[in-house]
């Protein structure tokens, strides 16, 4: 429960400092690396917070939030198709997914191994991004661009012992059970965790 609250927390934390920063910035005029479009900042208008920047439509509206899966596809598109790092993560969760079909792992046990291949995934979108927008502030040495690049990549790291640990546990009962024909050996929740009963 802890760890579904931290974790929660991880994914949470970086979209609500990013709606404080662009509350801020669109609030006060924006600025040159705001999306407002320069037909709009040069008409001086003000562009609601959830609305498409630069756009006329309302805060809410159907097509813009359609439009945004879109955005969010190309997205993840740019990730997998260019991002080193991501080729080899995915590639360990290719892995990861044939073992678990070969394996026959549970549903329950399907779930963990979606969460660590989502988790690391994900924050190494973060991670570019972040990475992109520090590219983009200056290309010159900054201390503080280098501390936001280094956070950024530990996350990274963070989450990939993270899910290194998910596997070991998802599918250790899974290799190393006494009958592997009749499936993994099953251990209540409420005892440690002991590895030398799989042997």
């Amino acid at each position: 429960m802890v760890c579904g609250g931290v974790v929660a927390m991880m994914f949470a934390l970086p979209f609500i400092a990013a709606r404080a920063v662009s509350d801020r910035l669109w609030s006060t005029g924006g600025c040159s690396m705001s999306w407002r479009s320069s037909a709009a900042v040069a008409a001086g208008r003000s562009v609601p917070v959830g609305a498409l920047v630069g756009s006329t439509e309302p805060r809410f509206s159907i097509g813009v939030r359609i439009r945004s899966f879109g955005h969010a596809g190309r997205g993840a598109m740019r990730l997998l198709r260019y991002e080193h790092s991501a080729w080899i993560q995915l590639s360990i969760a290719a892995v990861a997914v044939v073992l678990a079909i070969a394996l026959q792992v549970s549903a329950s046990d399907w779930r963990w191994i979606v969460v660590a291949c989502g988790m690391v995934l994900s924050v190494e979108g973060l991670n570019t991004a972040v990475e992109a927008t520090c590219d983009r502030i200056s290309v010159a040495y900054s201390e503080q661009i280098k501390l936001a690049k280094d956070v950024a990549a530990g996350a990274v790291l963070l989450s990939s012992i993270a899910a290194a640990v998910i596997g070991v546990l998802t599918f250790w009962p899974y290799l190393f059970a006494d009958n592997p024909v009749a499936g993994p050996m099953v251990w209540s929740s409420s005892q440690p965790f002991n590895p030398s009963a799989y042997h």
